[in-house]
């Protein structure tokens, strides 16, 4: 389930991860916590993750603050530091006015935040694997 509705795109070499399986893969793939410790974060519109292809591949993540998204961190595969390009392409889509305008939209309300649907371990990794009960 996507938890923005429709993602929205962004003219940056970037994907806003919006479903709990992006989530998880990101995670796997790029061998670093976005998935363990941020996706409960994620779901409850606390937290933005995004994957970036370019200048390289790696991992960015905004937090929510004062109703605001500010930068929280930045990382390549195994939680290995940018470079400098991808820093100034960091600093660039976090100024841009169309991006800030998109990402303010994808601030919920409290009372649209927080999920109350609890479900068991097994639930949980069919979901994040894509299995459908037969």
């Amino acid at each position: 389930m996507n938890l923005y509705g429709e993602s929205p795109h962004f003219d940056y070499p970037c994907k806003l991860l919006s479903t709990e399986s992006e989530v998880f893969m990101e995670g796997f793939e790029m061998h670093h916590c976005v998935y363990t410790c941020y996706w409960h974060r994620i779901k409850d519109h606390e937290y933005l993750a995004f994957a970036f292809n370019t200048p390289e591949r790696f991992t960015l993540g905004l937090n929510l603050k004062d109703g605001e998204w500010v930068y929280d961190q930045a990382y390549l595969k195994y939680d290995k530091q940018i470079s400098e390009e991808s820093k100034a392409l960091v600093e660039k889509f976090l100024g841009d006015s169309k991006v800030k305008e998109t990402l303010k939209g994808l601030i919920k309300s409290p009372a649209e935040t927080k999920s109350s649907n609890v479900i068991d371990d097994d639930e949980w990794l069919r979901n994040v694997l894509g299995y459908r009960a037969a």
